[in-house]
């Protein structure tokens, strides 16, 4: 997510799910730093995060070890 208007629209987004009485859930491509969603997360409407290794659309990638980081970062913001 870049930007306060991206970041709104995903707030009110996670809103409409939950007010639906559904779970909601973000993903993040290895691009995408941890820190852009913590207001997604601290917002409480949040259930789920996908953190995805490679880039979505192009086969035949090797893993990303900085999935690894996020998810300690993750792990680090939910303790």
């Amino acid at each position: 997510m870049t930007g306060n208007s991206t970041l709104a629209a995903a707030l009110d987004i996670a809103q409409e799910v939950n007010n639906n009485g559904m779970k909601c859930g973000v993903s993040i491509n290895p691009s995408t730093p941890v820190e852009d969603i913590l207001p997604l997360l601290e917002s409480g409407l949040v259930d789920m995060v996908d953190v995805l290794a490679v880039e979505p659309g192009f086969g035949g990638q090797s893993f990303q070890d900085s999935a690894l980081l996020k998810l300690r970062k993750l792990r680090e913001w939910r303790a």
